[in-house]
């Protein structure tokens, strides 16, 4: 989690599900990550294909 929190890590899927569920947001977590990873990502997450994380 905290790799994630600090933006060191892209959260995957599972862990997109398990916070939307963990937090009852009915999937806005993961809808939005799947935005924000199509829109702007730092440098060093270039290259990552936001279907497969």
């Amino acid at each position: 989690m905290g790799q994630v929190e600090i933006a060191r890590r892209v959260p995957n899927i599972e862990f997109r599900e398990r916070s939307d569920l963990a937090v009852g947001t009915g999937g806005l977590f993961s809808r939005l990550v799947v935005l924000v990873l199509c829109r702007q990502l730092p440098d060093w997450f270039e290259g990552v294909d936001p279907a497969i994380v």
